[in-house]
């Protein structure tokens, strides 16, 4: 399966973070978000990058209807509910 670009958005602890990776799906887009996120956020959301990988692994991201190539899924966690929903993006017009 080919790489696509995906943009994943986060909300958590009062903020929203954005990030762009390459993954072959929706579910590796969201692992993958885990990877670029800055050390200063999860220092911040007392989150361990490993920890949080290992999380969104076990999540199966859920097709929003009526929408095209958008996905979302939450996980619970001590500072609250953490949202994320993971769009396939067009890299070029």
């Amino acid at each position: 399966m080919a790489n696509l670009l995906f943009t994943v958005l986060v909300e958590y602890a009062g903020g929203t973070y954005i990030s762009q990776v390459h993954a072959t799906g929706p579910a590796e887009a969201l692992t993958a978000g885990v990877s670029v996120q800055s050390d200063k956020d999860l220092v911040a959301w007392k989150l361990v990058r490993d920890e949080l990988t290992l999380m969104f692994a076990q999540e199966c991201p859920v097709a929003l209807d009526g929408l095209q190539s958008i996905w979302c899924t939450t996980v619970s966690l001590d500072k609250g509910l953490l949202l994320a929903n993971i769009v396939q993006t067009v890299s070029e017009l």
